[in-house]
């Protein structure tokens, strides 16, 4: 992690530990983000050497500071998605995830998926899609884009830069 990266924390089964209080945030604004000091602040443990060290190695540091609090608890520790896009400046405020139907399906002539798994799984649960079932990065790489989820901040940079020469490539295609 680095100097303005944002930490995206869970403590599973404590939400006053990972959801702020009021509506539903993202990461990137609920998130705890790594100061020019190379620090983060957690309201329990205190300060966070975070700059430095891989999501594996906070989470290790916070699961044994929370242990005072609570006995058995899950953490994790991840990069906040939302920072990457922001810096080519894209906003994902708007984005929501949703899974596959077979009605979603029917309606769009292709889905975009990002992973070669992702195709499989379409193609076993609903066979009628396959056919307009193509990985993002088809015209690019072709060999899929894999999830950053949880993933240090430069593998959502690699899967950003990824995504966005796909889009370039699909756009490309669908223009011509």
């Amino acid at each position: 992690m680095g100097v303005g990266d944002v930490l995206d924390i869970v403590v599973w089964d404590h939400p006053e530990l990972t959801l702020p209080a009021g509506e539903p945030r993202t990461p990137q604004k609920s998130g705890q983000r790594v100061q020019a000091d190379g620090f983060s602040f957690d309201p329990y443990v205190g300060q966070i050497q975070a700059k430095g060290k891989t999501p594996e190695a906070i989470r290790d540091d916070l699961t044994r500071k929370l242990m005072a609090f609570i006995p058995d608890r899950q953490v994790e520790v991840g990069a906040a998605a939302d920072d990457t896009a922001t810096e080519i400046g894209l906003d994902l405020g708007g984005h929501v995830a949703r899974q596959i139907t077979a009605e979603l399906g029917a309606a769009h002539d292709l889905i975009l998926v990002m992973e070669p798994g992702h195709r499989a799984e379409i193609a076993r649960r609903f066979p009628q899609l396959s056919g307009k079932t193509m990985l993002f990065d088809h015209w690019t790489e072709g060999r899929g884009i894999a999830d950053p989820y949880r993933k240090p901040v430069e593998t959502h940079r690699l899967a950003r830069d990824k995504i966005a020469a796909a889009a370039r490539a699909w756009a490309l295609k669908l223009r011509s």
